[in-house]
């Protein structure tokens, strides 16, 4: 039998740890506001929050292109400036930085030198660019998982999640399905799973094909209730 003696949630109050300092907002027309805030003056959007080894917490500001360096003590340092829309990081092993760029697709920023390199533009043996990248995370053996969204959703199920190897080797994960869905499931493996790479694809389609059901099945329902109250 369920238990439904259910206690009412801890109320945990939000308070703003840091905000970005006066000298780096730049509020100004750019082409992302236009796309995603139209009408608006945006001088950043804060995105892709992840710790380095020593406690230092790295940030993308998508519409200008910036990747901000924050020190445990607060302290603001903008490590590089360049023409993309960086969304989501992931730090490696090594301290190398990975970013999923809309704009510019895969890369790959070492934090001492500043060097930014592009990784994957697009999909191999294809002259086509990536959709827009959004988000991505490495598990235990060096993959890495990332979203090829764009503007795809519920609307529009085109997107993709790929998977990059250690050795070099790009291949789907899945598609057809709406990315945000599967990103879920392949995070939670990631980090609370561990398992090897196909056990995480078996997984995958798996769990699409759960949601499939469930989702049809759900249709079927709504239908029957239709019928009845005819």
């Amino acid at each position: 039998m369920w238990n439904l003696q259910f206690q009412a949630p801890k109320i945990i109050e939000a308070s703003i740890w840091s905000a970005v300092p006066d000298s780096f907002r730049v509020a100004q027309e750019n082409q992302w506001a236009k796309i995603n805030k139209p009408g608006q003056l945006i001088d950043s959007f804060l995105e892709g929050p992840v710790f380095d080894a020593k406690g230092n917490l790295y940030v993308t500001d998508i519409p200008y292109g910036r990747i901000f360096k924050i020190s445990p003590d607060k302290n603001w340092e903008l490590v590089i400036q360049y023409d993309g829309w960086p969304n989501g990081l992931a730090i490696d092993k090594e301290g190398q930085i990975w970013i999923a760029d809309h704009k510019q697709g895969l890369l790959r920023l070492n934090p001492s030198t500043k060097l930014l390199e592009t990784v994957l533009s697009g999909p191999e043996n294809s002259h086509q660019h990536f959709l827009g990248l959004n988000d991505l995370i490495l598990d235990g053996k060096g993959n890495i998982f990332f979203t090829d969204q764009g503007q795809t959703g519920l609307h529009d199920p085109s997107g993709k999640v790929y998977c990059l190897e250690p050795s070099g080797t790009l291949h789907v994960v899945s598609t057809m399905y709406p990315v945000q869905m599967v990103w879920y499931l392949i995070v939670l493996a990631c980090f609370y799973l561990s398992p090897p790479l196909e056990q995480i694809m078996y997984g995958v389609c798996q769990s699409l094909l759960v949601l499939q059901l469930v989702k049809w099945e759900r249709s079927k329902l709504f239908l029957e209730r239709v019928d009845l109250t005819a």
